[in-house]
């Protein structure tokens, strides 16, 4: 088996489509297999139907290097498939803005 090599960064993505939602982000990091745990008291807050939220942490102290956060009405009447294009269309807006340097 060949060893898995360290992820550079840790993403934490939350939408929140059909009610309100209360998540606790910062602070909080992936550690094996998925689980959660937090390194200092996490902030909890709501996000309202729409939202996008996207934290990038570093994966050894969890610290919040990026937060990215978008909202949009989502027509919940609509198909799957234009639901799933407003979520994918909310995302690209939010990594846009994603502060990149060139290697």
């Amino acid at each position: 088996m060949t060893e898995a090599a360290s992820p550079d960064v840790a993403v934490a993505a939350y939408v929140v489509i059909a009610s309100e939602k209360r998540v606790m982000p910062q602070g909080y990091q992936v550690g094996a297999v998925g689980r959660r745990s937090s390194s200092r008291e996490p902030e909890e807050f709501v996000l309202e139907v729409g939202s996008i939220l996207i934290d990038l942490h570093d994966p050894e102290s969890g610290e919040l290097l990026w937060r990215g956060r978008s909202s949009t009405e989502v027509n919940l009447a609509a198909s799957e498939a234009a639901v799933v294009a407003q979520i994918e269309s909310g995302v690209a807006a939010v990594l846009a803005r994603l502060p990149l340097e060139p290697r």
